[in-house]
């Protein structure tokens, strides 16, 4: 099994490697005298077995994405959406997050969430209590697994298409307009 846990600053964790190899960096492009996480980045590299890859492309990321079980997304702040999920499931990788803003929405109810509190020590142990917890049972039920990759990728396929989203941006925009131009009879 290949899992990877990214965060904001893009580092992954591959399992599939005995030693779970962090690749990625910033997304930012902060000069690393001025990245909050520099210390967080110092302390991953004096790791055991941590490598620092720095960004990538696109069409790496892909590929690394591609073979990825799951994706951990911990926010801590209300996004409105989170494209990062949204790629992830489209390649059938399994998500946890954090239940805050639109991230159970985004994910159609496919990933596993826990609640997001203040207090980040317990935050962390209640995450990573839910993202072990949902890797172990994926290991240990490959067929269901393999069966909830195919149901996030068809999610996505049927809820994340360019045509779709502009068919439904087409239909509010227009609701919007006779709305408005009902109002402006009316008065």
């Amino acid at each position: 099994m290949r899992v990877a846990f990214l965060d904001c600053a893009g580092w992954s964790y591959r399992l599939d490697d005995p030693l779970a190899r962090p690749m990625g960096g910033s997304v930012y492009r902060v000069p690393p005298q001025e990245d909050k996480y520099r210390n967080l980045y110092d302390q991953c590299r004096a790791m055991d077995g941590v490598e620092y890859v720095g960004s990538v492309g696109q069409s790496r990321l892909a590929d690394e994405l591609a073979g990825a079980a799951a994706l951990a997304c911990p926010s801590t702040f209300a996004e409105t959406s989170c494209i990062a999920a949204i790629e992830a499931m489209a390649v059938g990788a399994a998500v946890f997050v954090t239940r805050l803003g639109a991230l159970p929405e985004t994910t159609g109810g496919l990933a596993s969430v826990v609640e997001c509190q203040p207090d980040e020590a317990a935050l962390a142990a209640s995450f990573a209590d839910m993202a072990i917890g949902a890797l172990r049972d994926m290991r240990k039920d490959p067929a269901t697994a393999a069966a909830r990759r195919r149901e996030r990728i068809k999610f996505v396929h049927d809820n994340y298409q360019w045509a779709a989203r502009a068919k439904e941006w087409v239909a509010w925009l227009s609701q919007l307009a006779g709305g408005e131009a009902n109002v402006r009879q009316q008065s």
